[in-house]
């Protein structure tokens, strides 16, 4: 009983130093003045690289904490400007994929990152990617199939107005 007691306490302290380690810097109180917000941007494409590589259901903790950190940095950045589109929030609301919202935003940031200056289109484009990937689950409805077969076509640009 007592080697079960042991191996038990040294494998939760095993997992504690483990991931213990991956807590983030991503923390939203990180995001207190512009400088911390510019700052913060090799962290946003961390946590947007982790959001668009995992499938859309049954994520760890991280998974949501990423996307709320970049969420906050996205409200608070003085250095873009993010509106939604309504015709991608319409594909959001589809049965199970009402968690591509938080994918949606996430490709905002990420494109604002790497695009700069009109990046509504590619988001648009590391969307209709992720959709299509069968690995991240999401639910093909007639909507998303259409979306992706208009990417595809490059007819993208009607999800950009």
């Amino acid at each position: 009983m007592k080697k079960v007691a042991i191996i038990l306490l040294v494998s939760i302290s095993y997992i504690n130093l483990t991931f213990g380690q991956i807590t983030h810097t991503c923390d939203t109180v990180y995001l207190k003045s512009e400088a911390n917000i510019k700052n913060a941007e090799p962290c946003v494409s961390q946590a947007t690289d982790y959001v668009l590589s995992h499938p859309l259901h049954g994520n760890v903790q991280l998974y949501s904490d990423y996307r709320a950190f970049i969420l906050a940095w996205m409200d608070k950045t003085p250095d873009y400007t993010f509106s939604l589109n309504d015709k991608i929030v319409d594909l959001c609301k589809e049965d199970d994929n009402e968690l591509l919202f938080g994918v949606y935003t996430t490709c905002l940031a990420k494109a604002a990152l790497q695009s700069k200056k009109g990046f509504e289109k590619e988001a648009v484009k590391l969307l209709a990617k992720y959709v299509a990937n069968p690995d991240y689950k999401v639910k093909q409805t007639s909507k998303i199939k259409k979306f992706i077969e208009d990417s595809n076509s490059n007819k993208i640009d009607k999800y950009t107005k």
